[in-house]
């Protein structure tokens, strides 16, 4: 659609969006076996190829399969460092929320009330 010519929200409720959306499910049984769907999804549904050898098979699939099986674990290990700086950050601020509040009694070089073994201001109450 344009946005000039229809709302966004009348676009987004189509039907014509409904089936594109429903595209994204009917997968090819090839798709349903990888050890990769997990990561890709059957990728966009505007990729997909429906050739008789390969009826809705995405036209990035090798590439896929190659980038996945290249990158995968270091995929995993940034995903991981990324979820133990969200939990970090999370501790962090709650840890300071409870000082602030008084909940917590910890002073600059008290331990942190988090754990950690280090100082509260080298730890949640530090930059």
């Amino acid at each position: 659609g344009n946005v000039l010519e229809r709302q966004l929200s009348e676009m987004l409720n189509s039907e014509l969006q409904n089936r594109f959306g429903a595209c994204k499910t009917d997968l090819p049984a090839e798709c349903l076996e990888c050890e990769w769907l997990p990561k890709c999804r059957g990728g966009c549904p505007k990729d997909r190829t429906f050739s008789t050898r390969h009826q809705k098979l995405n036209h990035l699939c090798n590439g896929f399969k190659r980038f996945f099986s290249h990158a995968d674990g270091r995929l995993e290990e940034l995903a991981e460092a990324w979820r133990k700086k969200q939990v970090k950050a999370a501790t962090r601020e709650r840890v300071r929320t409870a000082v602030r509040m008084g909940a917590v009694d910890a002073g600059r070089n008290d331990p942190c009330p988090c754990g950690s073994g280090l100082k509260y201001k080298q730890c949640c109450g530090g930059d």
